[in-house]
């Protein structure tokens, strides 16, 4: 039984886990200030289709942290990891809108089913919100397993 449940769960990891070496790699160069190898890294990953790497390559954008500021780019990214799903990503763009910004604003009005999976009765959200979001959904236990095991 064990052994079944085990197998089970290395096939889901494998299946959710997009590129987790690179991820994990540049989220804890992110946290050492390693900004050069966290972008080195999350953009291997975000090529391979993680929204988490998306997202934080969108923030190191928007917030000028080891790259230079460039908030057009930050919006391509959050869109491109928004349209994955990610929650984090979505609650940015739904801020950035309420903000004014019109970009943002397109995607959310294109986008209402999954801003309203998100976001649910509540149409007000901020970038703190979003970020809060963001560090649930970073380190998520399967994707640490995950990790472990490769």
């Amino acid at each position: 039984m064990i052994k079944n449940f085990t197998v089970l769960l290395m096939l889901f990891l494998s299946t959710t886990v997009y590129a987790a070496g690179d991820y994990f790699a540049g989220y804890a160069a992110y946290q050492s200030k390693d900004y050069y190898n966290a972008y080195k890294e999350w953009a291997g990953a975000a090529e391979a289709g993680d929204p988490r790497a998306m997202y934080r390559i969108g923030k190191m954008f928007e917030k000028g942290v080891g790259l230079p500021k460039q908030p057009a780019y930050a919006k391509k990214m959050y869109r491109s990891a928004a349209n994955k799903g990610h929650k984090a990503s979505i609650k940015t763009l739904v801020a950035m809108a309420d903000a004014g910004d019109r970009n943002a604003k397109k995607w959310v009005d294109n986008h209402p089913k999954q801003v309203d999976k998100v976001l649910g009765s509540k149409k007000k959200v901020s970038i703190a919100d979003a970020e809060l979001e963001a560090e649930k959904e970073e380190l998520s236990p399967f994707d640490f397993i995950g990790n472990l095991l490769k």
